[in-house]
């Protein structure tokens, strides 16, 4: 029973490790449309992981919903929110 259990959480857990990697994957966010929301301004559509990298940028994290984005000079974040769902 007890192996059973774990069994089904190494699953579980495996699955949400997955999508989270392919959720921050440049892949992912490229097929997206992404539209400015709050914080650092780096346009208002993201269309492809060039334009991130030449505002000097990184993609923080992506919740599938919301994307993070950072500022390496300022650390100020930047908010952008998925249209395509």
């Amino acid at each position: 029973m007890k192996a059973k259990i774990i069994k089904i959480y190494v699953i579980v857990l495996s699955f949400f490790v997955i999508l989270s990697l392919y959720f921050n994957s440049s892949c992912f966010i490229e097929k997206q449309f992404w539209k400015y929301n709050d914080g650092k301004y780096i346009g208002d559509v993201i269309t492809n992981q060039k334009q991130i990298d030449n505002f000097n940028c990184q993609v923080v994290f992506c919740f599938g919903k919301k994307l993070i984005i950072k500022d390496l000079k300022t650390s100020e974040n930047g908010y952008y929110e998925n249209k395509s769902w």
